[in-house]
């Protein structure tokens, strides 16, 4: 009996120890009394969805143009609401793509352009891109920061599918081998996917100088060439050269705007190699090329090198050359006397100096610099000018 009393007592004891235990370790984390909640409720109300500045953009904050042609643009109006209490202030930080702008009642918006919508007020603002990506799917972004502390960021996205609504055969026109005394035609062919037929309305050269010998025309593409190709239409760009291109090779663009809504003008680069009685020659000429390759040029030193100009056919004899023109200014070119190498050809040597302390700088030729020039005028009867680039870089 007093055993078992024993027994009652000490366990007695160790559930009011635990209970004890759990209450000190949990003391803090008591369930709320309906005062707790009270106040709980009053600080969500002082902090609610109505107090401040509050930005909405009504209809989504993205828009999916569904299908459209590449080179085309576009636009869409996005509305920013304010639903607080509080002015908003948005202010744009930032476009994925240079093709895509902000656009308030026509005015540009550039980064760092800011807008304060009072309460319950609203700011229309138009998106606009172009697409000028060849990739299937086009997504691109703005983002503005606000005042909004839900909200510290909105970025408005616009994206859908993209389609070729004019294709070229083949990004440029290259034409080699044209003789300098008989004229040359070129053809490119010009597709288009649209069930719209296809009319070139205007077109540009952009050499004004090589551009009174050229010549292009514009015809309806034949159905079934346009179909081998899978397109639904098209035009046939044809191009006539005219004696008296300058030997060599002339580097020329030529731009088209269609009858199309929506799409761009084409840039189309024309690559014309003149050939005739003039062949250059050296160990810094390409096979069958026209130009200098000198390559890196020590800014310290300099360099030198000898390229010769063989003259052939019937009026070798009476064919003089000089110097027309340089460039860059530094360039140096020295012609030295024609010498007979053979019953038919005679030949001139051509110096070409790049003095020590030319100035540093890329000379070849590319989007961002142009090649080195040397042009030379003769006497010959159909050859008036002879070009010849000379790339090298000064470091």
């Amino acid at each position: 009996m007093k055993i078992t009393a024993l027994i009652l007592i000490a366990l007695a004891i160790g559930i009011g120890a635990g209970l004890y235990a759990s209450y000190r370790e949990f003391e803090g984390e008591r369930l709320p009394t309906k005062m707790t909640l009270a106040v709980l409720a009053e600080r969500d109300n002082a902090s609610g969805a109505g107090e401040g500045p509050k930005v909405v953009v009504e209809g989504g904050e993205s828009h999916d143009f569904g299908t459209k042609d590449r080179g085309s643009k576009g636009q869409h109006e996005f509305i920013f609401r304010n639903t607080g209490t509080q002015p908003l202030v948005i202010t744009l930080t930032d476009f994925t793509c240079k093709c895509t702008a902000a656009a308030v009642g026509g005015k540009s918006m550039a980064k760092g352009d800011k807008q304060t919508i009072p309460p319950g007020g609203s700011f229309p603002l138009t998106l606009e891109w172009t697409i000028k990506f060849a990739d299937k799917d086009f997504s691109q972004s703005a983002e503005f920061s606000t005042n909004d502390p839900r909200r510290e960021i909105v970025r408005l996205l616009i994206h859908g599918k993209t389609v070729d609504a004019i294709e070229l055969e083949k990004e440029s026109l290259s034409i080699s081998g044209v003789s300098a005394n008989e004229p040359a035609i070129a053809e490119l062919s010009i597709y288009s996917h649209r069930d719209e037929e296809l009319k070139i309305v205007q077109h540009s050269w952009q050499d004004t100088e090589s551009a009174k010998f050229l010549e292009a025309t514009f015809s309806p593409l034949p159905l079934d060439e346009a179909v081998r190709f899978g397109a639904r239409g098209g035009v046939k760009m044809r191009v006539a050269i005219k004696p008296g291109l300058p030997l060599g090779l002339t580097g020329q663009a030529i731009t088209v705007k269609s009858n199309y809504e929506g799409i761009e003008p084409q840039v189309i680069p024309v690559e014309i190699r003149i050939v005739g009685d003039f062949i250059l020659l050296s160990p810094k000429v390409p096979p069958g090329g026209t130009s200098v390759v000198l390559g890196a040029v020590d800014q310290k030193i300099g360099t030198s090198h000898t390229a010769y100009l063989h003259i052939k056919g019937p009026h070798r004899e009476i064919t003089k050359v000089e110097i027309e023109k340089l460039q860059p200014d530094f360039l140096r070119v020295t012609l030295e006397e024609p010498e007979a190498i053979s019953p038919t050809v005679k030949r001139i040597p051509i110096r070409i100096d790049i003095p020590a302390g030319a100035p540093l700088g890329s000379y070849l030729k590319s989007a961002e610099s142009k090649a080195g020039q040397i042009t030379l005028k003769t006497t010959h009867p159909q050859i008036k000018q002879v070009v010849i680039p000379v790339s090298f870089v000064v470091r």
